[in-house]
């Protein structure tokens, strides 16, 4: 089973930040630290 994912798009200076479980109503732990992470990134 997938662990899912976080992609980043980032056209004109704005970030497009997309995620994936295939639990679509549940988001593991990892996956969630992941989309923070990345989101955190993209305020710098």
């Amino acid at each position: 089973m997938s662990s899912g994912t976080v992609n980043t798009v980032i056209t004109d200076n704005v970030a497009e930040i997309t995620f994936f479980h295939p639990q679509s109503n549940s988001l593991p732990g990892a996956l969630l630290m992941q989309l923070a992470a990345e989101i955190e990134k993209q305020e710098q």
